[in-house]
């Protein structure tokens, strides 16, 4: 129904929705239903066995449960917010607005695959939470989802300047070396989808990261001020290389009168 798909879109796109819907009246209902639709998902991951979409609502559809299709696409849209699970299509993990436009396309329910996500234990999340605030020097929030995204934004904004500076150290600037370093570490993490593997890569790159962290702000200031002055030895030095050759023939040539008093 129409008031179900907009529920469904509500609990996907405002995450609180889903605390909500859970401390209604038919709590004890939920809390079954998930624990059912749950159960299903970890047997089918035991025996490492594909799960579609139009097969996990076809068999909470039959006896014994004879649930609404979209009453199980409402228990997996709990279950994603609470961070227990995700849908691919197409190799594609697949965004909340995405998956609300799934839903209400049955057609394509055969193409959606879902996967039990692994969930970040405490200490890697806190962890996480520390190093950030260390490297990134700010106060980063504590929830998985919106940390790996505060974090991801923080290092596409190291990648983009390594990326700028990459170009400049080609044409004699300093860093060549650490911006290289620096953009493998950042290209890596960035590239990772999954945001447990990513906390925890995170993490097992700590000494890196501060590193690099060090050295951005570190080319940040030569950049901002030192620069100008960098440009002008390197033009004082290409002069001096220019009349080395002269400059080498009058030493030689006077160093014979060193010793006249």
């Amino acid at each position: 129904s129409k008031s179900m798909l907009k529920e469904i879109r509500q609990i996907l796109n405002y995450p609180i929705n889903a605390d909500v819907a859970l401390t209604t009246v038919d709590t004890e209902a939920n809390k079954r239903a998930l624990d059912e639709v749950e159960e299903y998902l970890k047997l089918r991951d035991i025996r490492q066995q594909k799960i579609k979409l139009k097969e996990l609502i076809g068999n909470f559809n039959k006896i014994p449960y004879g649930w609404d299709d979209l009453e199980t696409a409402r228990l997996l849209a709990l279950l994603y917010v609470k961070g227990a699970l995700e849908f691919d299509m197409d190799k594609q993990v697949l965004s909340s607005d995405k998956i609300a436009d799934v839903f209400e396309k049955p057609s394509q329910w055969s193409g959606v695959v879902i996967k039990k996500r692994k969930i970040v234990d405490e200490d890697t999340l806190k962890n996480a939470v520390k190093l950030g605030n260390d490297i990134f020097n700010t106060t980063l929030p504590k929830d998985e989802k919106d940390l790996t995204e505060q974090i991801k934004s923080y290092l596409q904004e190291w990648h983009t300047l390594l990326e700028g500076w990459e170009k400049q150290a080609q044409d004699g600037n300093p860093g060549e070396k650490q911006i290289q370093q620096g953009l493998s570490t950042t290209i890596n993490l960035l590239g990772m989808k999954n945001s447990t593997d990513f906390l925890v890569a995170f993490c097992d790159n700590k000494n890196e990261l501060k590193k690099t962290g060090d050295f951005v702000e570190q080319l940040g200031k030569f950049y901002q001020s030192q620069k100008s002055t960098w440009d002008e030895m390197r033009i004082a030095l290409n002069s001096f290389q220019l009349f080395e050759p002269v400059y080498s023939w009058w030493c030689s040539l006077f160093a014979g009168y060193s010793d006249v008093p």
